[in-house]
């Protein structure tokens, strides 16, 4: 049996915030102590398509962690990858509405 290269969960939780605009806010990245996972966070303003994804200094997407319609409120994105992703610096970028946001974080692999 083959393992899942990526693993990724999506949790909603049940914070009420208003985002600072009324489409999405993106926040940094913040590592964990349980094998190297990376959790990403986001706020939507209201229901939206949402395209998440790690990309490498070169430009390339590696990683598309969602791509799903949501609804408004607070989300968390538990990230680890054990294949495409070396230790570097990488980008995570949330599309929403033809709108993006852009953050670094640091993988260790």
């Amino acid at each position: 049996v083959k393992a899942n290269k990526t693993e990724i969960a999506i949790i909603q939780t049940d914070e009420v915030v208003k985002p600072q605009t009324t489409l999405f806010r993106l926040h940094n990245s913040v590592p964990t102590d349980y094998d190297n996972v990376t959790i990403i966070e986001f706020e939507l303003g209201e229901e939206a398509n949402v395209l998440l994804t790690v990309i490498n200094s070169k430009g390339e997407i590696l990683e598309t962690l969602v791509n799903e319609l949501m609804d408004s409120g607070v989300y968390k994105v538990n990230f680890k990858s054990r294949e495409k992703i070396v230790t570097g610096e990488f980008t995570y970028k949330l599309e929403v509405k033809s709108i993006s946001g852009v953050k670094n974080m640091f993988a260790v692999k």
